[in-house]
């Protein structure tokens, strides 16, 4: 009886540590998308999606994917690869892809 109430008490207590996590995240993200950016007065968005004939553009935090329309299974993977990727991976890549806009634009 005991161990029941232990374990019930350990699954109560996660799922409240969980709701109460994703309620700060919320806040967060609601609170990043209402403030302004300093240097051009716009509005910040958390994510966008425009559409063409052959692509599909999605902005997410500030980061541009474009989907091909033709080949949307290589882009689709790249993309999920792109967001499960951890923190150092994600910007390690976004040096190597900075570094090599600015080799190919100024050189």
């Amino acid at each position: 009886m005991e161990r029941k109430r232990k374990i019930r008490r350990a699954f109560i207590l996660t799922a409240a540590i969980y709701v109460i996590i994703n309620i700060f995240i919320f806040g967060l993200m609601r609170a990043y998308i209402n403030t302004n950016n300093i240097i051009s007065r716009n509005q910040l968005v958390m994510a966008s999606v425009s559409e063409n004939r052959d692509k599909k553009t999605i902005n997410i935090l500030g980061k541009n994917f474009e989907i091909d329309k033709s080949n949307t299974a290589g882009t689709l993977a790249k993309l999920c690869t792109y967001t499960v990727m951890s923190d150092k991976l994600r910007i390690c890549t976004d040096i190597i892809l900075k570094s090599k806009e600015f080799i190919l634009d100024y050189f």
